[in-house]
């Protein structure tokens, strides 16, 4: 369990390290707003690279949004590391470029072994344009995340 004064620390933290993993160019704009336990609200802008080729927010994009933004709200209610047993996303309305988007995510339920996420993203006003959730599987409670780290325990514990 994390302190309440090290939930900010902690959440930038584990969005930098998501940023490492090869992801950077596209969510480098995404900025923590606040956290607490189990929710944290992020806020960024569309920018030429995130579009498709209507002008709006890509769907890939998109996607890859809604896995380490649930994840790090997971995170925050402690230590783990662990895996995406399934991830969706969907779009309510085009999000266009240089639109500023606020996201809140929050940690659903967390159990021994399964997490459920979901962040809900909103344009300025409020109003939904788009939401998604993982299905995330602790491997181990305890220890301190980092991509490379879950991905080396996985493939010694895999079976495959």
């Amino acid at each position: 369990m994390w302190e309440t004064n090290d939930l900010m620390k902690v959440a930038e933290q584990t969005l930098q390290e998501s940023l490492q993993i090869g992801i950077a160019p596209l969510v480098e704009s995404v900025k923590i707003v606040s956290v607490e336990a189990g929710k944290v609200n992020f806020k960024f802008k569309v920018t030429q690279k995130l579009l498709n080729t209507q002008e709006h927010l890509h769907g890939g994009v998109l996607s890859l949004l809604v896995d380490p933004l649930t994840f790090i709200s997971a995170y925050t209610l402690f230590p783990y590391r662990g895996v995406t047993l399934s991830l969706n996303a969907k779009s309510v309305r085009g999000i266009e470029h240089e639109e500023t988007v606020y996201a809140t995510a929050i940690a659903v339920r967390a159990g021994k072994k399964i997490i459920f996420a979901e962040v809900h993203f909103r344009d300025a006003d409020g109003n939904l344009l788009a939401y998604g959730g993982q299905t995330i599987y602790v491997l181990k409670e305890g220890v301190e995340w980092s991509p490379m780290n879950s991905a080396k325990w996985l493939n010694k514990q895999s079976k495959l």
